[in-house]
């Protein structure tokens, strides 16, 4: 009788177990071939001092419902953006990896410290994506997505993500295209960084004509100009002409002193 009332107990736990299991699934139905959960989990010892964090929530959105290939990696940032001829200030960034469909949830907790420090001035907040695999960009948000920080966030926030185009017909805004081929490394060298019209923040590299060394900006995710590099190799590489130049004619220069 004893072992009976214990099988009972178990299975009534394990069917509790089970309910809430498939509602938290149900929460985000486009997601259920995700079998790791979104966000890192906290101990009882942690759960506390994480609440004290707000959080922005909210939802990747695309219109294209096919699944992302393996592999790919999302990357959600919250940004101060409040100076435009400045690269935007991430105050924390999520990565996700996996095969996912959208809608994709994202939660970003941040520190109340992070936006009083700048209370004096108004701030400027946004949310910026991108998921890319192996490099190559997939998907970028090119809309200017605001967020309210204080006195608290407003949840939940679609950001909406736009298919990249592999066209290179000119007047193509909106959406990335790959750079043409380079024709004539020495005058692309000699080209300004130009971020684009996109409101994305993508790590690249250009040649610094003045100090002659490439360096580091963030493009935008559409549009600009050549001098535009995905790594430091290939900017050294495509305008090392340009900079074995204007080492040569500095040291010219001394010597002439």
């Amino acid at each position: 009788m004893f072992s009976i009332v214990i099988l009972a107990l178990l299975s009534s736990v394990k069917a509790q177990y089970y309910n809430h299991h498939q509602q938290q699934q149900q929460q985000y139905s486009y997601n259920n071939l995700n079998l790791r959960p979104f966000h890192p989990q906290t101990n009882a010892f942690g759960a506390q001092g994480m609440q004290q964090n707000p959080r922005v929530r909210g939802n990747l959105i695309s219109d294209d419902t096919s699944m992302l290939p393996f592999g790919s990696q999302i990357v959600v940032s919250l940004a101060d953006v409040s100076l435009q001829d400045v690269a935007s200030r991430p105050l924390n960034t999520l990565v996700l990896y996996g095969s996912y469909r959208f809608p994709i949830p994202f939660e970003i907790p941040y520190s109340m410290a992070q936006v009083q420090i700048n209370s004096n001035s108004i701030r400027q907040y946004a949310i910026q994506a991108r998921i890319e695999k192996d490099g190559q960009l997939l998907y970028i948000n090119d809309q200017y997505t605001p967020v309210q920080l204080i006195p608290a966030p407003i949840n939940p926030i679609n950001v909406f993500m736009k298919k990249i185009s592999t066209s290179t017909f000119p007047g193509n805004f909106g959406t990335y295209t790959p750079r043409p081929p380079i024709m004539n490394s020495p005058y692309i060298c000699l080209q300004n960084p130009d971020i684009g019209p996109c409101k994305a923040s993508i790590e690249q590299y250009f040649f610094n004509a003045q100090l002659g060394s490439c360096q580091i900006f963030f493009w935008g995710g559409c549009g600009g100009n050549q001098n535009r590099f995905n790594s430091l190799s290939e900017c050294e590489r495509t305008c090392s002409f340009y900079r074995r130049r204007m080492i040569t004619n500095n040291a010219k220069q001394r010597w002439i002193k």
